[in-house]
């Protein structure tokens, strides 16, 4: 069995005071991972930026933190075709 250790990073809103946005609280925008075999070796890493889809404005403390412009992200995949490439690179015999 392999080990998937991932990581998220997320957008936000930069308005708080829209109402309509408050059912999504942030959106991904970047998954990270390594993948370790049973010993614990690394067998693999991915990293896929995420076309964003609802927050098409970077939170300024996001743009400062990752050093994203939504720029860099808009050539991206949006959110479910990505989550469905890195789920198949998890492979079959993983957990999280």
């Amino acid at each position: 069995m392999n080990f998937i250790i991932f990581d998220l990073e997320w957008n936000q809103e930069r308005n708080e005071a829209d109402p309509n946005k408050k059912i999504l609280p942030f959106e991904v925008i970047e998954i990270g991972a390594v993948k370790l075999d049973s010993h614990k070796n690394q067998i693999g890493s991915f990293s896929k930026l995420i076309k964003p889809f609802v927050y098409t404005k970077m939170h300024p403390i996001t743009k400062k933190m990752l050093h994203l412009q939504v720029e860099d992200l808009n050539q991206e995949d949006y959110f479910v075709d990505s989550m469905n490439e890195f789920l198949e690179w998890c492979g079959k015999d993983y957990t999280f």
